[in-house]
């Protein structure tokens, strides 16, 4: 893997240029038209969207407790810079435009208090717990594995932080959840906490615990992902080995499921029809697996380097296509000496970050169908721009 021929560095390096700037340039448009969405999004709701707030934590001196991890390399320092500066699409949002693009029912009056004409007071706590939730994910994984021949006072203190933060998060979302005194709710945005959980345990994974793809399997076997996890039962194992369905599959349980179902539960509190249930679940279930796309393709940039997730998409497009390599990348995790800014010239050189953008617009287009099952509104055009913009 190290040795690469003068040849084949010059024609990756053109198409990684000419891939990569056309990319940028596309991504700097959609950011501004999904900046514009949000925005008007935002006005749409005529409501304060939940964003992750140090409030909801503990009246404890937090500060002084981040301060003490300054320098000292944990990721939760990363982390929480990105959520206080992060600006980009919240699954609160989400979740309320779905709530108002289905409209009122003919049972609405009976239903509970609005906050604004197509938005239960009800639908906003849910939106609210999704955002619990999700933090809370992503703060529990900042834990790292500690040898005990490197025990490390600053790492402990990190871990330890990262998972009181994440636990206090869960149980105050799991109240809220309760207050919502709604049974069926309860216990399809409860099993979110399953996927989650689940999508952390997926093998194989290295000594940090950090996942790592399967080995690919012929992409003639067919061993597709379902759409909805509460209705249709699969076999991990199964799955493991193609790329399109292993990556769906862990990225669904991995956060996906999460704003799908919350769009779903965002329709029961209405007493909307089951149909309309499903569509919202598929809206949410896009709308988050088109944004992770992006996100993935965006590490293949030219102007990024270092580590990128080896579970992304044009990882496991590439991997799929090159077995070999995939022995070697393994060999290498082992070692943990893994060359990234190599890598993503291989994968560059490849078509494995066109079989990305390709299915992030599969995502978009059912997406965009579904939403035809909702009536013609202001929020709805609004989830039709997004999903377009991502």
């Amino acid at each position: 893997m190290n040795n690469i021929s003068k040849v084949f560095k010059n024609v990756s390096k053109l198409r990684y240029l000419k891939c990569s700037s056309l990319f940028i340039v596309s991504v700097r448009h959609n950011h501004l038209n999904c900046n514009k969405a949000i925005s008007y999004g935002e006005n749409i709701v005529g409501c304060s969207v939940p964003v992750f707030d140090l409030k909801w934590l503990p009246e404890v001196d937090l500060e002084s407790h981040f301060r003490k991890l300054i320098g000292s390399q944990h990721p939760i320092t990363n982390t929480i810079r990105e959520i206080s500066l992060d600006e980009s699409l919240s699954w609160s949002l989400i979740t309320l435009l779905v709530s108002k693009a289905a409209g009122l029912s003919e049972n609405s009056s009976k239903l509970g208090n609005y906050l604004n004409p197509g938005i239960f007071e009800k639908q906003m706590v849910l939106a609210t717990i999704t955002e619990m939730i999700r933090i809370s994910h992503i703060f529990h994984k900042n834990i790292i594995s500690i040898r005990k021949d490197d025990y490390q006072k600053h790492v402990s203190f990190g871990n330890k932080l990262s998972l009181l933060i994440g636990d206090y998060l869960q149980s105050e979302s799991r109240m809220q959840l309760a207050s919502l005194k709604c049974n069926k709710v309860n216990e399809l945005v409860t099993s979110t906490f399953r996927d989650l959980a689940e999508a952390e345990f997926i093998e194989p994974q290295d000594g940090q615990n950090r996942l790592l793809p399967a080995l690919p399997r012929s992409t003639k076997e067919k061993n597709s992902m379902p759409n909805n996890l509460e209705q249709d039962i699969f076999v991990i194992e199964e799955i493991l080995g193609n790329a399109k369905s292993e990556w769906i599959m862990r990225h669904v349980l991995g956060g996906a499921s999460l704003l799908a179902k919350s769009c779903q539960a965002a329709m029961m509190l209405a007493d909307r029809s089951e149909e309309l249930e499903q569509s919202a679940y598929t809206i949410g279930r896009s709308i988050a697996l088109s944004q992770q796309l992006q996100k993935d393709i965006s590490s293949f940039q030219f102007t990024e380097f270092g580590p990128f997730s080896l579970i992304s998409a044009p990882m496991m497009f590439y991997i799929q296509d090159n077995v070999d390599f995939y022995k070697t990348l393994m060999k290498h995790v082992e070692k943990d000496d893994i060359n990234y800014d190599e890598i993503r010239n291989f994968v560059i050189a490849g078509n494995a970050i066109e079989k990305s953008l390709e299915l992030k617009y599969e995502f978009v287009s059912n997406g965009l169908e579904a939403l035809t099952h909702f009536p013609e509104n202001e929020a709805k055009t609004v989830l039709i721009s997004i999903l377009k913009s991502i």
